[in-house]
């Protein structure tokens, strides 16, 4: 199969529709790049574990150069960290169109995702930081709410993929889009929204381009998205606890 035809396989491998509701920020990447680099993996043979191990060190890059306090470097760093997202998108197009599933490319993707966070939430923390604007107190209290936020969401979807209760790392129940009623649509939106305010590559990919707005025009855009990005998150762990402790309920009446 030549080049072209295989871009064009990847995009149906994308999962765009998927990717619209729930990652808008990487959006254009899903369909602009990341079948690109797909037609490429497979035609050189490149497993989706690999492109996933480049996740991590993509993203301790992308963080250093965007920590770094000049504007160039943010640029270079706010490259990265797309360049970050596009591993995330190029290793699960490659792993669909060839099949090759495996429990270890699940967890490595998981681990990718808790390791490079930590850097990325930190580095956006410090860009906060260096517009100079904010009490310091303030903005390091609310750094540390991000990361106890996303520390602990990654905690309770480990356990609950661990015993096969919530669906693919992100606590979204399998039935959430099929309601009935206006009620259950309403709820249905609800939840969704929260998941992708919650979600950090929604976060990182638009706050690192919302940064240079405020920057420029003395803005406060990524200060109050980081506020709703805490906000969704403690919501989320919330649903996930009561969804967890629910089905654990359910499995102890069973036996």
């Amino acid at each position: 199969m030549d080049y072209k035809s295989l871009v064009k396989e990847m995009q149906q491998f994308g999962s765009v529709k998927r990717i619209a509701l729930h990652y808008p920020g990487g959006l254009f990447l899903a369909h602009w790049f990341a079948p690109f680099l797909s037609a490429f993996a497979v035609k050189r043979g490149i497993r989706p574990n690999q492109l996933t191990r480049y996740m991590i060190p993509t993203a301790i890059l992308a963080s250093i150069l965007f920590a770094i306090p000049n504007i160039w470097a943010k640029v270079l760093g706010a490259i990265g960290m797309h360049v970050f997202y596009l591993f995330d998108l190029a290793d699960g197009q490659v792993a669909r169109a060839t099949k090759d599933f495996s429990t270890y490319g699940e967890q490595l993707d998981h681990l990718a995702h808790h390791c490079s966070h930590v850097f990325l939430l930190v580095s956006m923390i410090l860009g906060i930081i260096q517009l100079n604007r904010y009490p310091l107190v303030e903005i390091i209290a609310l750094g540390g709410c991000m990361l106890f936020a996303e520390y602990a969401f990654r905690n309770i979807c480990s356990i609950a993929t661990e015993i096969q209760l919530i669906d693919k790392y992100e606590g979204i129940e399998k039935n959430t889009y099929a309601e009935n009623t206006i009620f259950d649509k309403l709820v249905g939106k609800i939840k969704l929204l929260i998941f992708m305010f919650r979600c950090t590559d929604n976060y990182v990919l638009f706050a690192c381009i919302l940064f240079f707005i405020d920057w420029f025009l003395g803005t406060d855009i990524v200060l109050i998205l980081s506020y709703i990005y805490v906000g969704s998150s403690v919501l989320k762990n919330i649903h996930s606890v009561l969804l967890l402790t629910k089905h654990i309920r359910k499995a102890e009446q069973k036996e």
